[in-house]
């Protein structure tokens, strides 16, 4: 019996050290102020990155599902946006946008939202980095093979103001963001907000890559 029950103890020890592994968080964690202050000015200098934007929870109030492509500083945009269930093509130059028909003629109008915003050194992504608050370093992940630090915070609401509408009343917003350990390029982040007129969150997610790939995006036929 005694032999039983030392054996016991000792797997039941051995459970729990694997569970302590298994969802252990690394040591020496970087302080979140030091890195969104390097990411601020690494995505500050980005000239084009791929990307692919989706949103989840409620989305009763939103026009547009997900938006994926590649964008540049200098104002081109070359990618897709989901509308209603529907994938529709999509280029953007020198401020004009042209959006592709279902029988794949293509129009042009003023943008609903101009992407590449996302790299303007002043209020775009480094403007998120800039302005978050109560930042905390929770972990260290991979994210597109590379090493991110993890980082919770509050961000400012002007940047998911130019994608789209918010409710009243929300002065910030809970983030998460995925900070590449070794360039400190913003990888991904997460943004839950309200709509306006919605019973739910919506949650915002995106992912960045292919960082300063030269970006040509020719005009379609119209």
């Amino acid at each position: 019996m005694r032999i039983t029950g030392w054996l016991s103890l000792a797997l039941s020890l051995l459970g729990l050290a694997v569970l302590a592994a298994c969802n252990s968080v690394p040591a020496n964690l970087p302080a979140a102020s030091g890195v969104l202050q390097s990411a601020a000015q690494a995505m500050g200098s980005v000239s084009s990155t791929a990307f692919s934007l989706q949103l989840s929870g409620d989305l009763s109030s939103q026009f547009v599902s997900t938006v994926s492509g590649s964008i540049s500083a200098d104002g081109q945009a070359d990618g897709s946006v989901t509308i209603g269930g529907q994938a529709y093509p999509f280029r953007l130059i020198a401020g004009t946008f042209y959006l592709q028909n279902p029988n794949s003629s293509w129009v042009t109008s003023p943008p609903p939202f101009d992407p590449t915003q996302l790299l303007d050194p002043t209020n775009g992504l480094a403007s998120l980095l800039t302005g978050a608050t109560g930042a905390k370093t929770v972990n260290q992940v991979g994210v597109g093979g590379e090493t991110a630090d993890e980082i919770t915070a509050r961000v400012p609401t002007a940047l998911i103001n130019q994608l789209t509408n918010l409710a009243d009343g929300q002065s910030s917003l809970a983030a998460t963001l995925w900070i590449g350990a070794t360039d400190y390029r913003l990888l991904q982040f997460q943004v839950t907000f309200r709509g306006p007129n919605a019973q739910g969150d919506t949650v915002a997610k995106a992912t960045l890559k292919d960082f300063n790939v030269p970006l040509h995006v020719v005009a379609p036929k119209t």
